[in-house]
């Protein structure tokens, strides 16, 4: 795919391979994580006094 000619063709594909990128893919990432305190905090800020009207919300439809 890379060269018709085989030695090329290995040479190309060698260092495609140790190029370095910014993919992602099995590296963990970072997780966000706030104390319950915080999540109040967040929650009366957005007028949320008690965490049961959170039910209430309609949820959040995402374009896939």
């Amino acid at each position: 795919m890379l060269s018709v000619d085989r030695k090329k063709a290995v040479e190309l594909f060698r260092n495609f391979n140790i190029q370095n990128n910014n993919d992602m893919c099995l590296e963990d990432k970072e997780k966000l994580r706030v104390s319950d305190n915080e999540a109040k905090e967040c929650f009366k800020e957005a007028g949320i006094m008690d965490p049961k009207e959170l039910r209430q919300l309609e949820k959040r439809k995402e374009m896939q």
